[in-house]
């Protein structure tokens, strides 16, 4: 996971210098409908945001979540700018910052099954509705190419759950991040083999691709995952997995392209995912993402780290929660994945793998090569 200790580009965007109560000056994202510290606006923003979740509130009690979020938005900002690590910031003063970031444009959408969830629905997302509009259909088709990583354990009767997100890169094969298969401090879904750079999927638990697992779904759209031609090495900063896939049902899935693209910075962008549960689901998390319930969501953003074409990785603002490891990350001017999404804070902003690195391993160039004959590195 990399070290924030000094890391707040994604809320200095936002906000501003860290403690100022000033309006930003020149040179910050002009696209912003609000520029600041949090206030009343982001208050009532939130206040209308839960009269569209699921959980049932009055207008005081609204009201009091929307107050409580913002003040600890406006701590959290205070922290940071006394020297407290962000790291150490409390699990609400996270929040409060991830809620205001939301209203303020970086939206979290539900995928349906014919299109996108209205953006209408999120107050201060505005400013996407002509982006969205204009590429709906390139965004919904990286969505159809989108899984959710299903795992069942075969030995004991647990519930099956979403394990991060995997999308198809080429034709039997798709793409997912290392700590998905072997999550730190977790059980490992495969073990590696001592004489490639692959692994094989351990019989205990079955592991397949859903490309449906999105809301009110009544598509069944699935691929078995057989094993693993290609992980990177544990140390390797490059979190990466290839899966090796087989037809479950539902019509085959068409593959999204890696970019090559070498030159050139990325603008807009959005990120696909699988939003995992939480043990405890507050009314300010519940505000922030509504239900996290695995089902597929694309959220829009920007990058953070200027022209990206020429660095190993991605790091964007588009809010995302734990589930969206081994999303893809692409930009609304062309269709190929820019990036592969691997770690997230409401803080340091969220990092994928830049597509530039992926293509430097030999060994992962020769395994997309193997799946696709058009494929060289």
């Amino acid at each position: 996971m990399p070290d924030a200790t000094n890391d707040t580009r994604r809320i200095q965007r936002v906000f501003g210098g860290l403690g100022e109560t000033t309006a930003l000056g020149p040179g910050h994202e002009s696209l912003l409908l609000r520029l600041g510290p949090p206030g009343e606006l982001d208050a009532q923003a939130i206040e209308h945001r839960l009269c569209h979740t699921a959980l049932t509130l009055n207008d005081v009690e609204r009201a009091g979540i929307a107050q409580r979020l913002v003040t600890q938005a406006r701590q959290a900002l205070l922290e940071l700018a006394g020297g407290t690590r962000p790291e150490l910031l409390q699990d609400g003063q996270r929040l409060g910052l991830e809620a205001i970031l939301q209203t303020r444009g970086r939206p979290s959408l539900r995928v349906l099954d014919d299109g996108i969830e209205d953006l209408r629905l999120h107050p201060g997302a505005e400013l996407w509705q002509a982006v969205a509009d204009l590429h709906q259909q390139a965004i919904f088709d990286a969505c159809q190419s989108t899984a959710a990583v299903h795992v069942r354990d075969t030995q004991f009767s647990y519930s099956p759950w979403v394990q991060g997100s995997a999308w198809m890169v080429a034709p039997g094969l798709a793409m997912t991040n290392r700590h998905v298969l072997f999550p730190p401090g977790g059980q490992p879904l495969a073990a590696r083999t001592a004489a490639t750079a692959g692994a094989q999927m351990l019989t205990s638990f079955e592991v397949t691709l859903d490309f449906a697992f999105q809301q009110a779904t009544t598509q069944d759209r699935r691929y078995r995952v057989v094993d693993v031609p290609f992980v990177s090495a544990i140390d390797d900063p490059v979190d990466v997995a290839l899966l090796r896939v087989e037809h479950v049902s539902g019509p085959r899935i068409a593959p999204l392209s890696l970019s090559r693209q070498t030159t050139g910075s990325i603008g807009q962008l959005y990120v696909i995912g699988h939003p995992g549960r939480v043990n405890v689901l507050s009314n300010e998390v519940n505000c922030v993402f509504g239900d996290p319930d695995e089902r597929k969501r694309v959220s829009f953003g920007q990058p953070l780290n200027g022209d990206v074409a020429d660095a190993d990785e991605l790091l964007h603002d588009a809010s995302t929660i734990g589930g969206f490891s081994g999303g893809p990350v692409l930009d609304f001017l062309g269709s190929e994945v820019r990036a592969l999404h691997y770690w997230g804070d409401p803080l340091a902003g969220n990092r994928a793998i830049a597509a530039r690195a992926l293509w430097r391993n030999a060994q992962f160039c020769a395994t997309l090569a193997c799946a696709d004959g058009a494929l060289a590195c």
